[in-house]
């Protein structure tokens, strides 16, 4: 049942989701690494391997399609609502609205960020236990 919170996107589970990576059961320990959007509109989870194989230095379009192609990573990202991650993704404000119009495009983008934020999470809780 954990692994259900673990990966569920309903929001129902989130704080069953957050004691299931207290206890170790998601995350690091558990493989699945849980990201949110800053209002909460878009979850996503995926491994520390997965997040840095889209968040390197120089040109990440091929990681993403081919994480993109994952089947946990898809299933994620089919559950999107097009407005949803266009409304997230105008927040950053590094795209205009022709660019946004793209759904396909936007989910490359959201993977992107999230693999991003994930890996510097990370890093960052590296750092602090040290």
């Amino acid at each position: 049942m954990l692994g259900d919170f673990c990966k569920s996107q309903n929001s129902e589970f989130k704080a069953d989701r957050w004691q299931a990576y207290i206890k170790g059961e998601c995350g690091p320990n558990g493989g699945l690494l849980w990201w949110t959007e800053s209002l909460g509109r878009i979850e996503l989870q995926m491994t520390l391997e997965d997040a840095k194989s889209v968040s390197h230095s120089g040109p990440c379009d091929e990681d993403v399609s081919a994480l993109r192609k994952v089947p946990y990573i898809a299933e994620q990202l089919n559950a999107l609502k097009p407005a949803t991650v266009r409304a997230t993704l105008e927040e950053y404000g590094a795209w205009d609205a022709d660019e946004l119009a793209d759904h396909d495009t936007n989910l490359d983008r959201i993977i992107w960020i999230a693999g991003a934020d994930i890996q510097q999470d990370e890093q960052l809780e590296q750092e602090r236990a040290q």
